[in-house]
């Protein structure tokens, strides 16, 4: 299994039962904590609140998901402002940077943020120094997700990343509520393709001979994690990654009084997406940008004017997954619009 969410691997502290209570894997209300700074395994920290991660193997990482503490009156608890070291031994480390985890809302329904990119480096083992909270007098995370896959040995005869080399360019041929159609650029040397699916705590495993497959019977509003690998003989190539979110039954059809109409483009969207309408009117709108959950992302007040509008939000910043654009006119007439975003 290439995807692991972990709730803690291991951990180091003055104070064991402090530091290293019983993990739990539920991100609603459990969670890890810390009241009593320790000495940290990186000898260029401080004594501190951290948490070490032995992934078992050494791992070439990528994106990584976060649930920060969530339960009722201790989201204060929750790291704030954090470091990331990575080893592939334990003792030497290497900084991968420093980040802020936003605050939980303490809500029954909480979906976690998306956390670092390791951008492939390779490691055993993960650290996160925590270097503030929300406030709170002790320091706590629920979970971290890690997108992984082994590195790769070397192997002659031919070189495998020759031989099989992953697929490319994976992008949405359709979506809706209830199933997915993904394809991807054909690989030459494919022998067939194997498509691995992770939701929650399932995977499911599909091999498939043509670059591209139907995904259906979707469980609403959930985040799916999708790997493909290039099958070549008995040779199988790296995990390209692929994550999407499907969306709500919540309907996008204008009503005879709706706003005015307006296109999305691109749509699925990677860096940014368009909005542009047509307008035979001068008028004060607001352009929202929400989850599939109802949280609102981004809100702009525009001033429509006669002729054509074209306004756009920032997505590059964005977690893959389904998303709705609101206009609203001044009058309180609305059109929401679907929209797919893509890593």
């Amino acid at each position: 299994m290439r995807f692991l969410i972990l709730a803690l691997l291991s951990c180091f502290a003055l104070q064991l039962n402090a530091q290293c209570g019983e993990p739990s894997m539920s991100i609603w209300d459990n969670t890890w904590t810390s009241c009593d700074i320790s000495p940290n395994p990186n000898p260029n920290r401080d004594a501190s609140h951290w948490i070490q991660y032995d992934l078992g193997e050494i791992y070439t990482l990528s994106k990584t998901h976060i649930w920060n503490t969530n339960a009722s009156g201790q989201s204060n608890n929750g790291f704030r402002n954090v470091t990331v070291d990575y080893s592939t031994d334990g003792v030497e480390w290497t900084e991968l940077g420093a980040f802020e985890f936003p605050q939980a809302p303490e809500t029954p329904v909480y979906g976690g943020f998306p956390g670092f990119d390791f951008a492939g480096q390779t490691a055993r083992y993960v650290l996160i120094t925590a270097t503030s909270n929300w406030g709170g007098d002790c320091f706590g995370l629920a979970e971290v997700k890690f997108n992984l896959s082994f590195v790769v040995k070397p192997c002659d005869d031919p070189p495998c990343g020759e031989f099989c080399p992953p697929p490319e360019d994976v992008f949405v041929a359709e979506m809706e509520e209830d199933f997915i159609e993904l394809e991807w650029e054909p690989v030459e040397s494919a022998d067939g393709y194997l498509v691995i699916l992770l939701w929650g705590d399932e995977i499911e495993e599909v091999e498939v001979d043509d670059p591209s497959i139907f995904l259906d019977e979707l469980a609403a509003n959930t985040l799916y994690e999708v790997e493909i690998l290039t099958l070549c003989g008995e040779n199988e190539s790296e995990a390209t990654f692929f994550s999407f979110t499907t969306g709500t039954t919540r309907t996008v059809e204008p009503e005879e009084d709706s706003a005015i109409d307006f296109m999305l483009f691109p749509n699925p969207a990677r860096e940014q997406v368009n909005i542009v309408f047509n307008s035979e009117l001068n008028t004060k709108a607001d352009i929202q940008l929400s989850t599939a959950y109802g949280t609102l992302v981004q809100s702009q007040d525009i001033q429509i004017i006669f002729g054509t509008n074209n306004f756009t939000f920032v997505t590059s910043g964005l977690a893959s997954g389904v998303y709705f654009v609101t206009l609203l006119t001044e009058d309180n007439r609305s059109m929401t619009k679907k929209l797919m975003v893509l890593k």
